[in-house]
């Protein structure tokens, strides 16, 4: 049984895996993916990062490892603590090289040398994960870049929940200059069946200096308390052959996710 709500493996995720390196247009939220081409059943990804993908940010490359953390806290006492690790980096042209760790929820591990690789390419909106097992790269054509701002397009809330963004004091994180937003998304009594208001808090921090959300946080009271951080970042030309399929790939069309359930019935 998952922890959470699984989303689908195909847009969602290949956007997901490359946006944290772009600018600052993304919103901040966790993201549970299901299993996809290639992935075996029990097998999630676990992200923090933003999910809009914007223009690509050219001449500031950079490398870095990721470190994703769960921690949830059971009814009983019990407490579950997940930690994932990872890889980013972004050439001068603005290509993405994202590598994350799979996770496994339940009673079938990953395997731990199995990893989710993407390549994407923002000029071009195109998008590539590697499937490193069957030697497959998947494909995927992005769509354009929003241009009339962040949450553009995004359909309103359902009536309840009530949203409130505050900055935050600018702080340092990783020696790098962070600009940071705290998100509380209130969710009404009796909204989904609860007795009492339940607070979600989001933290982000975006370092505009080198154009990458460097680091967020989300306390969920359902689900518990995740964290995606950058560390280790090197601000220096990456190896060129990161950001190319390999030759020995056979490049395939992304499948389309399965079409969304019918609301349910009034």
């Amino acid at each position: 049984m998952r922890i959470l709500t699984a989303f689908t493996l195909g847009a969602v995720l290949l956007c997901a895996s490359s946006a944290a390196a772009q600018g600052g247009r993304g919103r901040g939220q966790v993201v549970f993916m299901g299993p996809g081409p290639g992935f075996g059943p029990g097998i999630d990804v676990l992200r923090v990062e933003p999910l809009e993908l914007s223009e690509p940010v050219v001449d500031a490359p950079f490398s870095a490892d990721t470190v994703t953390e769960l921690v949830q806290q059971l009814p009983d006492g019990n407490r579950i603590e997940q930690r994932t690790t990872g890889s980013i980096a972004r050439d001068s042209r603005g290509r993405i090289r994202s590598e994350q760790a799979l996770v496994g929820f339940g009673p079938v591990p990953p395997d731990g040398a199995r990893r989710i690789v993407t390549i994407t390419d923002p000029s071009g909106r195109e998008l590539h994960r590697l499937d490193e097992g069957r030697k497959i790269a998947w494909k995927l054509r992005m769509p354009p870049p929003r241009r009339d701002g962040p949450g553009a397009g995004r359909p309103p809330l359902p009536p309840g929940p009530a949203v409130k963004t505050e900055k935050l004091e600018p702080t340092r994180i990783e020696g790098i200059k962070a600009e940071g937003t705290r998100t509380v998304l209130t969710l009404p009594a009796g909204a989904i069946g609860n007795e009492r208001a339940i607070d979600v808090v989001s933290e982000r921090w975006y370092a505009s200096d080198l154009g990458v959300v460097i680091s967020t946080k989300r306390l969920d009271p359902r689900f518990g308390e995740i964290t995606y951080r950058l560390v280790n970042i090197v601000r220096s030309e990456p190896p060129a052959q990161l950001f190319e399929v390999p030759e020995n790939f056979t490049v395939r069309d992304q499948p389309p996710p399965p079409p969304l359930p019918p609301p349910p019935l009034r």
